[in-house]
């Protein structure tokens, strides 16, 4: 995809506003991406994937441990995506093999977007990504959810 975003101080970035208000560049944006999301003789086989899956979920498993271990509390957050990209998403990584899995073994809290009405139906320009004013939204929507999850007790602090 060409460029999608502008980064600012502190690497603070947000989906280009080209790709949020232009029509043409937004359709070019989806273009591309819909080239990526058919099943193509390139891509790796479903054992591969599996594997990748697999390793990634215990690096992450991982990595929760080490943070927990220095008092860090850990929380997974799954951001929208929509239209043929979740279609793709959920078809080559689905939930029950991925989010699931990942919040199975880290025993970490997780909020899926899928699970909160209010972290759904966001405008999402090329189906991945929020555009600036959306994301504003969004935060607003998910701190609440956030301070709430924290907010009960995990079972390492009982």
């Amino acid at each position: 995809v060409r460029r999608l975003s502008e980064s600012g101080p502190d690497r603070a970035t947000h989906l280009w506003g080209k790709v949020a208000d232009d029509p043409q560049y937004q359709a070019l944006a989806r273009f591309i991406w819909s080239q990526h999301l058919e099943p193509s003789p390139d891509d790796p086989p479903p054992e591969k994937v599996a594997k990748t899956r697999d390793e990634q979920i215990e690096r992450a498993t991982a990595a929760v441990a080490t943070l927990r271990a220095r008092g860090v509390k850990v929380l997974f957050v799954r951001m929208p995506s929509i239209g043929p990209f979740y279609a793709m998403e959920e078809k080559v990584l689905p939930r029950a093999r991925t989010w699931d899995v990942l919040l199975q073994r880290t025993h970490a809290p997780g909020i899926h977007f899928m699970d909160y009405p209010q972290l759904q139906n966001y405008q999402q320009p090329e189906w991945s990504h929020l555009s600036a004013p959306e994301a504003r939204r969004f935060t607003t929507a998910l701190v609440p959810i956030v301070e709430q999850v924290f907010s009960k007790p995990t079972p390492q602090s009982r």
